[in-house]
């Protein structure tokens, strides 16, 4: 601090008091103060161009302060050396000219980092640090002062690449291999691989990594890179003798749900036992080898967009470069099918229903992709669609043949409206009876409609005269509501779907009413309506209230333990402080 007061006084006996009140501020119009990069000062310039510049010896003691009221003209730059260097080198250059006390230094080649510069009024020295990926070939140099500018040339020379290691460092024909080093193109067809001297594709390609594989005809010796004729280092691999390597030629389906579980069946040769498939770089699990030329695999999860496929096995790998490709859309799913596949003596009259996870792509929804046959014989009929396109009903034109074996059969080719494909293929089948259905469904509803003192926990009951189709009953056409609101829930089925029981995601509130609608649209597996209190196609309502404040628990659970225990005529205020009754 003393060395700055001292300096400002020397400035001011050199420069008249006006100079020595101007504030430590660059403005246009005020001082300019310039110091090293030892921290003291080493310029000072008014606003008028005058110049003091100080002089200090080894230890940093001042010698002397000189004037120039002439103004500091811009740097200029006699001499650079040296002016050239390897890509991959550091580089310690010297600049020699005037004016470039305070100069910063810079370079139009990105690859390029300037570093310890130190300036005096007649030097610059500086490190470049010439980067792999620094463009060859001339870039321009600029040395920057408060007064101007002057600019020279530096000349990047290429170098060769540099392997530092190959993985694995052996395998057969075909494996894959990883080249990590320095000095790579990113674009893959600029390097030039070779496996002692025999040419291999360069699969994938960044400044330090290179994916290949080993070419046909390749010896154990070493691998190297060429880059615009530079050739690097040799890394030694060892070619080892196998069996015929893997082949692969399609995935089908090759697109799905980034949240993965589908199916898909890889086409290709030389597939045998113990072959790992991965696609993205996760492994997928190999579902079934059903042969050397066809395996089924689950795909992992992964993230949208393409991705490689990749099958190895002792013998080699073979790759399919975006041979996948995920998409952002939910898995397609099967929810249920009628008439139960397996069962006999289903009425001819019955049409085959399927629900979806998802809404089907309508266009996908076809007689060959959703086939229903009898031996080898397609049947003729409509597709119908509902509830959001998540329903696929598939109407026989004419009656079904009494006692007759019928096949259904779902492709992959069905997709969700999202692109996503069904998540496995689905074959399955039935036998007809002797007779058509054409009796309408009833419902008894439990607990019955004026039911009183019901249980706030309890479960709604749907008990049918005969099957239904599952697929119509939905939070569409079977609801709860108390309160004002409709309750949400789950439907599950039982005795072949004879009944159906919904169960409350909370308990009712207690003392409330609540209300069961089941709409006529429920129908059997035969595709006849409920009949409902109104006739064929109407609805059923039951209403029942809840207890007076008294329910039941029918277990509980402390420590890991579950106790069985009940609770009865269980008396709560009727208005409680600081209770929330479920909802």
């Amino acid at each position: 601090m003393l060395m700055r007061v001292m300096t400002s006084l020397l400035v001011g006996v050199l420069w008249a008091t006006p100079f020595f009140l101007n504030p430590v501020v660059s403005t246009a119009d005020q001082a300019q103060y310039i110091y090293d990069d030892l921290g003291r000062l080493s310029q000072v310039i008014d606003g008028q161009g005058n110049v003091a510049t100080y002089q200090y010896d080894a230890v940093g003691n001042l010698l002397s302060i000189t004037r120039n009221t002439g103004g500091v003209g811009a740097p200029t730059i006699t001499a650079f050396t040296p002016n050239t260097g390897n890509a991959g080198a550091t580089v310690t250059v010297s600049l020699t000219g005037t004016n470039l006390t305070g100069a910063s230094l810079s370079t139009d080649n990105p690859g390029i980092l300037v570093r310890n510069v130190v300036t005096t009024p007649t030097s610059i020295a500086a490190t470049f640090q010439i980067g792999f990926s620094a463009s060859a070939g001339a870039s321009t140099v600029t040395v920057t002062t408060s007064t101007g500018s002057a600019t020279t040339t530096f000349t990047v020379n290429a170098s060769a690449p540099v392997l530092t290691a190959v993985t694995p460092t052996s395998g057969p024909v075909t494996r894959l291999v990883t080249i990590t080093g320095n000095g790579f193109s990113a674009t893959a067809g600029l390097n030039q691989i070779q496996f002692n001297g025999v040419n291999a594709t360069t699969l994938s390609a960044t400044a330090t990594t290179l994916t290949t594989q080993v070419p046909s005809g390749a010896t154990t010796g070493p691998v190297t890179v060429t880059i615009s004729g530079l050739i690097s280092n040799g890394v030694n691999f060892t070619v080892a003798n196998a069996g015929p390597p893997p082949t692969l030629t399609a995935v089908s389906p090759n697109v799905g749900s980034v949240q993965g579980g589908q199916q898909t069946t890889l086409t290709g040769t030389n597939f045998v036992t113990g072959t790992t498939v991965k696609i993205g770089n996760k492994p997928a699990s190999v579902l079934t080898l059903v042969s050397a030329t066809t395996m089924i695999v689950q795909v992992p999860a992964s993230v949208p967009g393409p991705a490689d496929v990749v099958v190895t096995n002792s013998n080699g790998d073979a790759v399919l470069q975006n041979g996948y490709t995920y998409l952002s859309g939910a898995p397609q799913k099967i929810g249920a099918i009628t008439p139960t596949m397996g069962l006999i003596n289903i009425p001819r009259n019955t049409p085959v229903t399927v629900s979806f996870s998802r809404p089907v792509d309508r266009t996908t929804i076809t007689t060959t992709n959703f086939a229903f046959t009898q031996g080898a014989s397609p049947v003729a009929g409509t597709f119908t669609f509902a509830f959001n396109d998540t329903v696929v009903t598939f109407m026989p034109s004419t009656t079904l043949a009494a006692s007759t074996a019928y096949t259904l059969a779902l492709t992959q080719v069905i997709k969700s409206v999202d692109g996503v494909p069904l998540d496995g293929p689905f074959t399955g089948s039935f036998t007809t009876g002797t007779g058509s259905d054409t009796v309408s469904p009833t419902v008894t509803i439990t607990p019955t409609n004026g039911a009183t003192n019901v249980p706030f926990n309890t479960s709604i009951v749907l008990t049918f005269s005969e099957p239904i189709n599952p697929n119509t009953v939905n939070a569409t056409t079977v609801f709860v509501t108390s309160q004002g609101e409709t309750r949400a829930g789950t439907i599950t089925f039982g005795q072949q779907n004879t009944f159906a029981v919904f169960t409350p995601a909370s308990p009712f509130f207690p003392t409330a009413s609540a209300t069961v609608t089941v709409l006529g649209q429920v129908t059997d597996v035969a595709g006849n309506q409920l009949q409902g209190t109104g006739g064929v196609g109407s609805s059923v309502i039951s209403t029942f209230d809840g207890a007076q404040h008294t329910g039941s628990v029918r277990s509980a659970k402390m420590g890991g333990w579950r106790l069985p225990c009940r609770l009865s005529n269980l008396k709560l205020p009727s208005n409680p402080v600081g209770i929330n009754p479920p909802r």
